[in-house]
């Protein structure tokens, strides 16, 4: 799987999203009526990345991207519907299929079956959608030439049999994928992986036509066949029979300045368990590169959504907009809250004294203030972002908010702040606080090596960060921090640098590219790491040889490898649930973080938006659930 950090540590002020300290989504006043009003063009203002990366197997690794996909412009054989999660359901529904996959016994085949008279729409609005078109889908995915390497959803489907050697260019067809007829589709894997419904939930895998793609390895958005409720404006005018390179693009894509999408004729509602599709049109106003920082831009925008000529912005939304739309009962209504599925932490190198040792990790969580992180992001980013402290390790989004609330036993007296009567107590029953008063006194505590973030603008961090030395010095622990470039000090823990104990980053963020909480696995599991490094810099599981490799003296670290794969054979809401279960034990018993917050993001309607629900995957409102005042042109 691939790295998230560099997406969280460059869009981090582009890509969250917000919640009322885990409550409901607000929004507009639901219709009176049975049903919302369809009709009316949808208006907003967004960035957008650039071609080359917006295609749908090459990246689109952002939350517009995600949102217009599922929303409006792709279907997959499995999605969402554009809601919040409920407690104790795994979000995903079927979509082109016509029912959940069946799995074999052993979870190594799954079977879906595509719904009939499924039509693309226009110039292939003659063409039904069937299941060569996924596997046609998966072999562009594989196709190294398309796919960046660090940046693919590929690694996501190595387990099915073929793909990796078909990958390689060592074979012409993925061996795993079969279609005895046009509407079933066969998966063999090579290991269970409970989560392959989630996966083929990803963009990646929406049907393409034959004919339609080729020879357009870096622009295929500019020529897209949909399959959801819209197309681009302008799709009915391409012409695939032409050379791919005299074929026009279309008419309602114009990069840094608009996309336009309208309704695609092919589609029906009935055909569409997911996706009301209210609004008839959705305009797309697209920032230039050069204004996405410009706060100037922030507040023309601003006002023209308080003006009604913007329905809401898929960008920043000015603090004091956020602030006076709250304070003003009249508009309260119009503040849309969506929770994003993030988590930030600072990581502990389970390897290096003393925090091989749990009492001291507990210890560490105890007395470090989440609420001065808090309000260090509140501070830092002075926009519309909302933190939220968290003392568990996967998002609630991602467990069916099971965990909603939760603590372990450890942290119960543990406020919004620090408890350091709590951290004295674990302290004192480590190994490292001989005489038992609560403070280290272990020789490994005087000096314990940190990296901390060099690049602090506006000096806030670097408060924390004193913040954060002094609360480990009331316990006996000091820091000895080197200052790095933000990859740099996360990276610095792991092999093959390591021996670093303790990062203080804003780069040790983590956010899911589909909503299981199999994808922070990577961050959890040894069979990650590697002498080149890896995700997993705590060392969480590496074997007593790596760390002798590595040179460390500690001999043995913990691991949840076992547990992981448990996770990973389950299905549907009992994977769920045992993914809860590995989050209590990961902070009861082995505590490899510090967990910090979540990330929220505020969005203001403008007053012809009636409806708008939320779609916690992509951290956005959902366009396919927007409906307009009626009468709204």
């Amino acid at each position: 799987m691939r790295s998230r950090l560099v997406a969280l540590a460059a869009v981090l002020v582009l890509a969250s999203s917000c919640t009322d300290g885990g409550g409901a989504a607000r929004g507009p006043a639901a219709s009176t009526t049975s049903e919302p009003w369809r009709g009316g063009t949808l208006r907003t203002v967004s960035g957008l990345w650039p071609l080359d990366i917006i295609d749908p197997q090459a990246f689109g690794y952002s939350g517009i991207h995600w949102e217009l996909y599922r929303c409006c412009l792709l279907r997959t054989l499995m999605s969402y519907p554009g809601h919040p999660v409920e407690r104790g359901e795994s979000m995903i529904q079927p979509d082109l299929a016509i029912a959940y996959p069946e799995v074999s016994d052993d979870g190594l085949q799954w079977t879906f079956r595509l719904r009939s008279g499924l039509h693309y729409a226009p110039p292939f609005e003659d063409t039904e959608i069937v299941a060569a078109d996924l596997v046609r889908a998966l072999e562009r995915l594989g196709d190294p030439q398309i796919t960046a390497e660090d940046l693919s959803y590929a690694p996501y489907f190595g387990m099915i049999e073929g793909f990796e050697r078909y990958h390689a260019g060592a074979a012409d067809t993925i061996a795993g994928l079969e279609t005895p007829d046009p509407h079933t589709l066969i998966v063999r894997l090579t290991e269970p992986t409970g989560d392959l419904g989630h996966r083929f939930s990803l963009t990646a895998t929406a049907p393409i036509p034959a004919r339609a793609a080729e020879g357009h390895r870096s622009d295929y958005f500019r020529f897209l066949v949909a399959s959801g409720p819209y197309m681009v404006d302008g799709s009915g005018s391409l012409d695939p029979s032409l050379p791919p390179d005299q074929q026009p693009p279309v008419s309602g894509f114009v990069p840094d300045e608009a996309l336009t999408l309208v309704r695609n004729p092919s589609w029906t509602e009935a055909s569409d368990p997911l996706r009301p599709a209210f609004v008839d049109r959705i305009e797309i106003e697209l920032l230039p590169l050069d204004l996405q920082s410009d706060r100037s831009t922030w507040s023309e925008i601003a006002d023209r959504v308080d003006q009604g000529s913007v329905d809401f912005a898929n960008w920043t939304v000015p603090e004091g907009q956020v602030r006076r739309y709250r304070e003003d009962p009249a508009l309260r209504e119009r503040v849309l809250d969506v929770p994003l599925n993030s988590l930030f932490y600072v990581p502990l190198n389970l390897a290096v004294p003393p925090f091989d040792d749990v009492h001291v990790r507990r210890a560490v969580n105890l007395v470090i203030n989440r609420a001065e992180m808090v309000d260090w992001m509140t501070r830092h980013y002075e926009l519309d972002r909302v933190a939220y402290e968290v003392w568990h390790v996967f998002p609630d989004t991602l467990e069916g908010t099971l965990l909603a609330g939760w603590k372990p036993g450890w942290a119960s007296s543990a406020d919004d702040g620090a408890s350091v009567d709590a951290a004295h107590l674990e302290m004192s029953m480590s190994r490292y606080d001989r005489d038992g008063d609560g403070l280290c006194d272990d020789p490994a505590c005087r000096s314990a090596r940190a990296v901390v973030q060099s690049e602090d603008t506006t000096g806030s961090l670097g408060a924390w960060w004193r913040q954060v030395r002094g609360d480990l010095a009331t316990i006996g622990i000091h820091l000895e921090a080197e200052r790095l470039p933000c990859l740099d000090a996360l990276e610095a823990m792991g092999p093959p640098a390591g021996h670093v104990a303790f990062s203080l980053t804003t780069c040790a963020g983590w956010a899911p590219d589909f909503p299981n909480a199999s994808t922070f696995a990577p961050l959890l599991d040894g069979r990650s790491i590697s002498d080149e490094g890896g995700l997993n810099i705590s060392l969480l599981g590496a074997s007593p040889d790596q760390l002798r490799g590595w040179g460390y003296e500690v001999e043995d670290v913990p691991s949840i490898d076992d547990r992981i794969d448990r996770c990973m054979s389950l299905l549907d809401t009992e994977q769920v649930a045992c993914w809860a279960e590995l989050d209590q034990y990961l902070m009861e018993e082995i505590v490899p973080w510090v967990p910090l917050y979540t990330l929220s993001r505020t969005f203001i309607a403008s007053d012809r938006i009636a409806v708008w629900p939320i779609d916690p995957v992509a951290g956005r409102p959902a366009f396919d659930q927007i409906a307009l005042v009626p009468g709204s042109e």
